[in-house]
């Protein structure tokens, strides 16, 4: 599977945070973008 570079809205709660965790856990590269930057943090372990 290629990987690709996924730009996210609505990445702090409910269905986007759990699409980006998802992504970011098949190896793709996901910015996120929310009002409530601070409830992304956990995601930063997702993409290790």
């Amino acid at each position: 599977m290629r990987k690709k570079v996924i730009l996210l809205t609505g990445a702090s709660s409910g269905i986007g945070y759990q699409t980006a965790e998802f992504l970011a856990k098949q190896g793709h590269t996901v910015y996120g973008a929310a009002r409530r930057v601070e409830k992304m943090e956990p995601l930063k372990e997702s993409s290790a």
